[in-house]
């Protein structure tokens, strides 16, 4: 993309785990020979997946790297701000949900995308909806103005490194 390059987070969906391991794994290894020979390899890796090697988890990570609540602040800032860069549609539909009263709209502390899943019987890929829950029971508990910044940082968390950690984290 125009953002550079991620991780597909529904890799895992048409892959299985070995197959997604073992690319990863493979794409690692190759970066990581480049870095250490000192080659250019002409990659331009998105923010939200640089952000998802280099930190922390956002929630806690943020806090125990900052206990300082301004400066943690701060950072959580910026983390959006490379969500509006990488991720323009989401920015806006958290800063929206941020800034508004929610009462009514029916948001769930989840979230769900659409994945093509490969069926090696008929050779074709058929889209299967998958759903995240941010919190335990998150698909039956509703969003409200009390609790709308704990889903927006639930969310942020989810959008900038929980969806990529099954590829990076094993």
């Amino acid at each position: 993309t125009e953002q550079g390059v991620t991780i597909n987070p529904t890799a895992g969906v048409v892959f299985s785990d070995d197959e997604c391991r073992y690319m990863y794994g493979l794409l690692g290894m190759f970066i990581g020979k480049a870095l250490i020979d000192g080659q250019t390899i002409g990659i331009q890796f998105n923010k939200l997946f640089l952000l998802a090697l280099l930190t922390p988890p956002l929630g806690k990570g943020v806090q125990a790297l900052h206990p300082d609540k301004r400066r943690a602040k701060e950072l959580e800032r910026h983390q959006l701000a490379d969500l509006e860069e990488a991720e323009p549609q989401f920015h806006s539909g958290l800063k929206w949900i941020a800034e508004n009263s929610v009462e009514g709209a029916e948001i769930s502390f989840s979230t769900s995308y659409e994945a093509y899943v490969y069926n090696s019987h008929t050779k074709t890929a058929q889209p299967k909806q998958i759903t995240v829950e941010l919190v335990e029971g998150g698909d039956e508990r509703i969003v409200n103005d009390d609790d709308k910044g704990e889903y927006v940082q639930l969310m942020l968390e989810w959008l900038c490194r929980k969806r990529f950690e099954p590829y990076i984290s094993y």
